[in-house]
């Protein structure tokens, strides 16, 4: 019999935590997936009723076969490099870890991650509460922080190009 390309588990748990997370978004909203991952797995524009208003956030997806052995959370390793680069971001970022044998993902802020103790370290992990459920989100929490952290950046930066035209 020929040998054929074997499809390894990790590339399964990738598209069954991509599809499972596409699943629980709301149906208007885009997700488009970047051609050079450096951290952001998924980039999803949110349309509010039909409107496209230029909100959008990033995700990082991890997945796993089993949880972890905590009953209050599931642990992402994240690399510091990673942290540094969607902490950069001027998206709101969204780390969801699936869990195949649960069928459930956790999700988390990045906002909420504590930052790595020594920048010099490779990697970190990250607790995901266990309570914050992918299924049980009510995705206007998400709008409603991504809104208000849009419009603190958008304060934030001058009307440039209004000012110049008072200025003629």
């Amino acid at each position: 019999m020929p040998a054929f390309p074997q499809r390894p588990r990790t590339h399964t748990l990738d598209t069954q935590s991509e599809t499972y997370f596409r699943g629980k978004l709301p149906v208007d909203w885009i997700v488009s997936r970047p051609a050079n991952d450096y951290g952001q797995d998924l980039i999803i524009e949110i349309a509010e009723d039909g409107q496209m208003r230029g909100l959008g956030l990033t995700v990082q997806i991890k997945s796993s076969e089993n949880p972890s052995r905590n009953v209050d959370y599931e642990s992402i390793d994240l690399k510091t490099s990673t942290y540094n680069y969607l902490r950069n971001n001027l998206f709101v970022v969204l780390l969801i870890k699936y869990v195949s044998s649960e069928n459930e993902a956790y999700w988390l802020l990045l906002k909420d991650v504590n930052p790595p103790e020594n920048e010099g370290q490779n990697s970190f992990t990250v607790k995901i509460p266990k309570r914050n459920k992918l299924s049980e989100l009510d995705w206007n929490i998400i709008v409603d922080y991504v809104r208000t952290t849009t419009n603190i950046k958008l304060e934030s930066v001058p009307n440039r190009i209004q000012n110049n035209n008072n200025a003629r």
